[in-house]
């Protein structure tokens, strides 16, 4: 077979972008899991679901917020938004609620928000629209008396993608202001299009070759200047792993606050998950990023 991108043929960029590939049970168990563990979370205390963002009916998002952080408290929690992979085309807020609660605990809100996937959506439709959930939360912080000035950003596979794509332009037109994602944490992440477009993936998404120039990361000069952590797992397969130490070497030359790490042991779907005592990690790179963060808001 042809070489369709450095060095691999469809069959091998189909295997390469298809991260349950490499975890012996396939994916429906870690899904089965996540949905069990979402459902125990989103019926717990300081769980507001399916807070309505837009007019459109997937601008819904879920928002945890710890004790004390409203309808008062001591002082203003920082917000931790996550957006949910499926590779474009699958899956919700909901399936990602087990994360709240671990951030609840550290006191730290969590707001996992929604929106519409393909082939409903463009990958530019979606990433608008991620930004307007970003938007509405840093207008309607003080609610839930959150910190604008504390909003840390992170995400999963499809959705790493859109937080960079978050950090690669300014959102003014969705009500972002600049300067509003202090931090950042993309996990097991895509940040060029290209193979996307020449594999499976692309058969819901119809990318062309002027769309992946357009939402391509890094084919963008950086926009936030936030710091940034790229975190994978060591069972990811090996796009995913060079495809994120590639997006932080753009990054590093744009003179961003960067760093890369690859967690053992982990892959592309219990990342996400908590193992006895450890938490998983994405909380793990992103608490951090958050502790660093000044309280300048009153």
């Amino acid at each position: 077979m042809t070489a369709l991108y450095r060095g691999l043929d469809r069959r091998m960029l189909d295997l390469e972008y298809s991260p349950s590939a490499k975890t012996p049970n396939g994916i429906q168990p870690y899904l089965d899991r996540y949905a069990v563990l979402s459902q125990e979370a989103i019926s717990g205390e300081g769980v507001l679901a399916g807070l309505r963002f837009g007019a459109h009916p997937d601008d819904v998002l879920d928002l945890f917020v710890p004790r004390g952080g409203w309808p008062v408290g001591e002082r203003p929690l920082p917000l931790q938004l996550f957006i949910h992979g499926g590779f474009w085309q699958a899956l919700s807020q909901r399936d990602f609620a087990f994360l709240g609660p671990t951030f609840q605990r550290r006191g730290v809100a969590f707001a996992a928000i929604n929106y519409t996937i393909a082939p409903a959506a463009t990958i530019g439709e979606m990433t608008a629209q991620c930004a307007r959930a970003l938007g509405w939360l840093h207008a309607n912080a003080h609610r839930w008396r959150l910190d604008p000035n504390r909003i840390t950003i992170s995400g999963h596979s499809a959705g790493a993608h859109l937080c960079a794509m978050l950090l690669s332009r300014g959102w003014a037109a969705e009500g972002v202001p600049r300067g509003a994602i202090k931090g950042a944490v993309l996990v097991s992440g895509v940040y060029d299009l290209e193979p996307i477009r020449l594999s499976y993936v692309n058969e819901p998404l119809l990318l062309s070759e002027a769309q992946v120039a357009a939402w391509s990361p890094i084919r963008l000069q950086p926009h936030a200047d936030c710091p940034v952590a790229l975190i994978w797992g060591e069972n990811d397969t090996e796009e995913f792993k060079r495809q994120s130490r590639d997006y932080a070497g753009w990054l590093s030359r744009h003179g961003r606050d960067v760093s890369a790490m690859e967690f053992e042991a982990y892959d592309h779907f219990d990342i996400l998950l908590a193992s006895g005592r450890t938490p998983s990690p994405l909380v793990e790179a992103a608490l951090p990023l958050i502790s660093a963060l000044p309280l300048i808001s009153g």
